[in-house]
């Protein structure tokens, strides 16, 4: 049986795989599929590649850190970016699925 330490670490391991996963694969995590949304890059429009899905990643600890104020920058941006998207250089776009 493993260790907490070690069952902390695989399940932080896990949650990278599927979320940096999904946005490298598809540009969109499940629950953004459902409503249409993409993440892409804000330059070209083009789908993210690996190495900016987790730098986004990164950014969502960024955005986090201090009481949420980088996703709540959302709700005031003139392009609807968090810090995250900000960091990463990306937009989440509707699809109009």
């Amino acid at each position: 049986m493993l260790d907490p330490s070690a069952t902390k670490a695989l399940s932080f391991f896990s949650y990278v795989l599927y979320v940096v996963g999904f946005w490298y694969m598809r540009g969109a995590t499940p629950g953004k599929m459902i409503f249409g949304l993409q993440i892409v890059n804000k330059d070209d429009g083009t789908p993210i590649g690996l190495v900016t899905s987790l730098l986004r990643f990164v950014g969502y600890f960024v955005s986090a850190v201090v009481f949420m104020l980088g996703f709540l920058r959302i709700i005031v941006d003139k392009d609807k970016q968090g810090w995250h998207d900000k960091i990463a250089g990306t937009l989440v776009v509707k699809t109009g699925r």
